[in-house]
């Protein structure tokens, strides 16, 4: 009888040692705080900023930077470290896929925290944003600042984004005049790389929530077939000279180029009009998060959770964002911040914000193909066109290495004429299907 109650008290004792952290304990420093170490593949200097601000306030924990591009392989590296257990106590994000890790267990959910927080709350973000994030209804990591990436065709190509698909696309492109263009760099490569990181890539295709991917399917079809009709007589744009560039805005101008991909930002709206000499059609929209933006999450079996929270609720404040407003590659993730963040561009007279930041009015923008163009404050249908475009989106750009590399190395094979379309996107379905079943 003693035998089996205390086996039971020290099954008892196992099982709270592993929800309390899977039994690790947290290191200290020489200073007796609590160790927390934050890895990520690239650490901005914000971040680096924010970190040394921390370890200066905080009395109970310090933190660590593990910056994995010292690595040969950072993504691999980190990856790898992850899933076996050896994760940072914060997770940089960045290049890697949350829902990987959320479906492992890897991620601790966030809900409890901004719950139990008095400072901030889960509806201080973009509401749009969120859902976006959220996998399987939870929120397992945040980020300071996002971006919205499209494809973008001026009215008279596309009068609206209604129902459009590659299929659509494909059609129009067999419509094309000989000295005209998909995009401004039109080569097969160029096409490939475009459509993936603007418009929409794979991310449609693959649903880590259920292991599954069809890129079998039409539609993705349509997509090789449109990236496969590329000109690789064009210059690519690495190596594009003033010449190229020059007739480049020309033909812009003139609709020989349908598609440009962009950013949707309010100034980049102003740019492309004014670039292409008419009004645009943005053609998705899609969440995607730069290397320069903090999207941090926290490991599951770290045992210093508490102090990890402390630090990434720093990140989506309205100090750290606020006073970033103007460093910041992309765009806020606070509501208020974001509207700090459109009126820097309807001002119509200069000011300094609570922050500090010193703010002019918005006088001239740059367009996609270099050129710096006269532009006053954005209007308010432009900001109204922009809000919808934020609260419109409702997917995020995923980016996994391997994936990528897996369809990237099958479609070139394709585009040399190796390989018929068939053969590709089973060969695709089948290497991208075992991959993902290795991962869950």
């Amino acid at each position: 009888m003693k035998r089996k109650l205390l086996l039971s008290m020290l099954l008892c004792l196992v099982s709270a040692t592993l929800l309390a952290g899977c039994g690790r304990k947290p290191a200290t420093t020489a200073d007796g705080r609590k160790k927390i170490t934050l890895g990520a593949i690239y650490v901005n200097d914000n971040l680096k900023r924010e970190v040394a601000d921390f370890n200066k306030e905080d009395k109970e924990y310090q933190i660590e930077i593990l910056d994995y591009s010292d690595n040969m392989d950072p993504v691999t590296k980190l990856n790898t470290d992850i899933l076996s257990g050896n994760a940072p106590d914060i997770i940089g994000l960045q290049q890697l896929t949350p829902e990987q890790y959320a479906g492992k267990g890897m991620l601790e959910d966030l809900a409890p925290y901004f719950e139990q927080d008095e400072d901030i709350a889960e509806t201080d973000l973009l509401d749009s944003l969120v859902n976006a994030m959220k996998i399987d209804g939870k929120l397992y990591y945040v980020a300071s600042s996002f971006e919205v990436k499209t494809l973008i065709a001026g009215k008279e190509t596309v009068e609206d984004d209604k129902d459009w698909s590659f299929q659509k696309m494909k059609q129009l492109l067999g419509t094309m005049e000989a000295d005209m263009r998909a995009l401004p760099f039109d080569s097969k490569s160029d096409r490939f790389v475009n459509l993936m990181h603007f418009g929409g890539g794979y991310n449609e295709f693959v649903d880590w929530n259920d292991g599954s991917c069809h890129f079998d399917c039409q539609e993705f079809k349509d997509m090789l077939e449109i990236c496969n009709g590329g000109r690789d007589d064009t210059a690519a744009a690495d190596i594009a000279g003033e010449d190229e560039m020059t007739q480049l805005t020309a033909m812009l101008k003139n609709g020989k180029i349908l598609f440009v991909p962009g950013r949707i930002t309010p100034d980049q709206i102003l740019a492309n009009r004014k670039m292409l000499g008419q009004d645009i059609t943005c053609l998705g929209s899609y969440f995607s998060f730069s290397d320069t933006s903090d999207v941090v999450g926290i490991y599951a079996k770290s045992a210093v959770k508490e102090g990890a929270w402390r630090f990434l609720k720093r990140l989506i404040s309205r100090q750290y964002q606020g006073k970033n407003l103007l460093s910041f590659w992309d765009m806020p993730t606070r509501k208020d911040c974001i509207e700090d963040y459109i009126k820097t561009m309807t001002a119509a007279e200069g000011y300094t914000d609570e922050f500090g930041n010193v703010i002019t009015p918005l006088s001239e923008v740059e367009c996609a193909d270099g050129n710096v163009v006269k532009a006053g404050p954005l209007g308010a249908e432009d900001v109204e066109l922009f809000q919808n475009f934020l609260n419109n989106t409702s997917q995020i750009i995923g980016y996994e290495q391997q994936i990528f590399a897996i369809i990237s190395e099958e479609a070139n094979h394709y585009f040399n004429g190796d390989k018929s379309l068939e053969d590709t996107v089973g060969v695709i379905q089948n290497r991208v299907s075992n991959f993902m079943n290795e991962r869950r």
